[in-house]
């Protein structure tokens, strides 16, 4: 795992503990986290990326789809999102 994140330059997935893997990531690397909407208090991967001179994005996944509870990525807004980051990032 590490020599993948040591070969990345942007790196993605869901707001968790897996994040913390950009600590072996080199300076000027992006990350991007994947959040529950409205979830603004847990930061520990923001403030890790901040201190290791990583370049920090925020996606928040979309609304809950019913009462069910379950939340989804809407994938047009996700590609549309990731495009414009990328383009940021080059």
């Amino acid at each position: 795992m590490i020599s993948v994140i040591l070969d990345s330059s942007i790196i993605a997935g869901l707001h968790g503990s897996g994040l913390a893997n950009v600590l072996f990531a080199n300076p000027n690397s992006k990350l991007i986290d994947i959040r529950e909407i409205g979830d603004n208090l847990r930061n520990a991967i923001f403030s890790l990326s901040s201190d290791l001179k990583i370049k920090y994005y925020c996606f928040f996944l979309s609304e809950k789809i019913n009462k069910s509870e379950k939340l989804f990525i809407n994938p047009e807004k996700f590609e549309e999102k990731l495009i414009k980051a990328i383009n940021k990032i080059n």
